[in-house]
């Protein structure tokens, strides 16, 4: 079984996977404790062949659209210095997704400069909330991951949406309203291209 380990249900939703008994989407919530105890439980209970860290990801690196998906070679943590390879980078899947290292953090990343230079220093592609502890906890109990996840903001982006109750006050708000249609817009978009992704990778 894959189990896909995801922070929200926006961006994998378990309902574009029903009848394929194959795959398993675990909601874990943002953050790397949160993600480090579910995907813990869930690969305690045995059955999983792998596990795929997917999600929303700023960009880091020009030229990466909204949208575009990613994959680690390589997954470092910002705040621990630590550094995971992914034991599973499916080679076909070089077609359709940028490969490079992502960097986790412990907070979310919106100001193009900061990313730029997270992408510097890492040499990265993308920056999540999660990822290195999937590949830490899948590690710990011998089993291989990969990352595929897809851009949200890009670099040069500023993400002035962090959370749905923003997204839901900037919604009631009239002379912010078109933002965040355009907003909802790129969060539907991103969620189709990596539903498609991940769909290729476990076919």
């Amino acid at each position: 079984m894959v189990l896909i380990a995801s922070a929200f249900r926006y961006e994998v939703d378990s309902r574009d996977f029903k009848g394929d008994s194959r795959v398993r989407v675990l909601l874990t919530g943002m953050g790397k404790r949160r993600t480090r105890r579910r995907v813990r439980e869930a690969l305690s209970k045995g059955g999983v062949n792998l596990v795929v860290s997917a999600g929303f990801s700023g960009g880091v690196r020009p030229g990466l659209k909204a949208g575009d998906l990613i994959m680690a070679s390589e997954v470092y943590d910002r705040e621990s210095r630590r550094r995971w390879v992914s034991s599973a980078l499916p080679s076909r899947l070089r077609d359709r997704a940028a490969v490079g290292n992502f960097v986790t953090v412990d907070k979310v990343v919106s100001d193009p400069r900061e990313k730029e230079e997270l992408g510097r220093k890492f040499n990265a592609v993308g920056v999540d909330m999660e990822t290195s502890a999937v590949a830490e906890t899948a590690d710990a109990l011998g089993v291989p991951w990969v990352a595929l996840r897809v851009i949200l903001d890009p670099v040069e982006s500023r993400l002035r949406v962090t959370s749905m109750f923003q997204a839901l006050k900037m919604f009631a708000l009239p002379a912010q309203r078109r933002e965040f249609f355009q907003f909802m817009g790129s969060v539907r978009k991103a969620s189709g291209s990596l539903s498609d992704g991940i769909k290729f990778l476990v076919s």
